[in-house]
């Protein structure tokens, strides 16, 4: 056997798999193999298209994964997929603008993921690897405190945010983590929905001044929609006047409390 034919043979050896067997290649069993490969596989069995950089290093990352019997469901393979992903720090964000029934893809880094337009999820399908962002509404608790509770439980700090003027927490993670939380979220805002007392002493302005004021504020809010500016029904707050130490005692919840002290504090304010 010359040089040239042991060439050939180690060229043909090393070539990898014929192209017939690339097409008819079942998603079974995965030793080691590399992720760019296995993107390439995942294209040809469910129809999606996908895009990457090299800076990704597909290339470099392996995978190993074995089942007794191949999938053959184009859905559940690309659910597969996105756990492969997952391991590796990568998620996929939606391509918007494409032609309808073509689904587009590209691969992202997670940690960048947040600032990207990920699909915004409302918790009513089953959680999976996704990686969406979701809107929470706290009614009792500050959005504050529910962000101090789960920055470490997010996968990537920046993905929770807090709108704490619209009692808004919004999450970006994978979906089966934000179902996690959404369960915390639940439970402080519900434990903190009981009402509690605080006494405000004023120090530049008399109580006769400011309490007709927050009662006013406070009152359950007229059906009139052109009589705005007074708190939803909703929110049971009560203030009471004690002239003698010159204090407001208020009872409402925690948030609603902590809005109070605000505008009291701007309220009472040397003139």
């Amino acid at each position: 056997m010359n040089t040239i034919t042991i060439f050939a043979l180690v060229c043909a050896l090393s070539a990898g798999p014929a192209p017939q067997e690339e097409e008819t290649r079942e998603f079974r069993v995965f030793e080691g193999e590399d992720l760019r490969s296995i993107t390439l596989l995942v294209q040809r069995k469910t129809g999606k298209r996908l895009m990457w950089t090299k800076s990704l290093g597909l290339a470099k990352k392996e995978v190993s994964f074995s089942l007794a019997k191949p999938v053959h469901d184009p859905v559940k393979i690309f659910q597969v997929y996105r756990s492969f992903l997952a391991m590796n720090d990568l998620v996929l964000v939606p391509v918007r603008g494409v032609e309808e029934g073509e689904s587009y893809f590209k691969i992202k880094m997670a940690a960048l993921a947040p600032k990207s337009a990920l699909p915004l999820a409302n918790g009513s399908e089953k959680p999976s690897d996704r990686f969406v962002s979701r809107v929470f509404r706290v009614r009792n608790a500050s959005p504050r405190d529910i962000h101090a509770a789960l920055i470490n439980m997010v996968t990537y700090p920046q993905g929770i945010l807090m709108i704490e003027s619209a009692g808004i927490v919004l999450v970006s993670d994978y979906d089966y983590n934000i179902e996690r939380m959404a369960g915390i979220i639940a439970e402080i805002d519900n434990s903190e929905g009981r009402d509690r007392v605080d006494v405000i002493q004023l120090e530049n302005r008399t109580v006769s001044e400011i309490h007709p004021l927050l009662e006013d504020l406070v009152a359950p809010a007229p059906r009139n929609p052109e009589q705005r500016g007074r708190l939803p029904e909703t929110a049971p707050i009560r203030v009471l006047a004690d002239k003698e130490t010159n204090s407001l005692v208020v009872r409402a919840n925690p948030l609603w409390l902590e809005k109070i002290r605000r505008v009291v504090e701007r309220l009472d304010r040397k003139k």
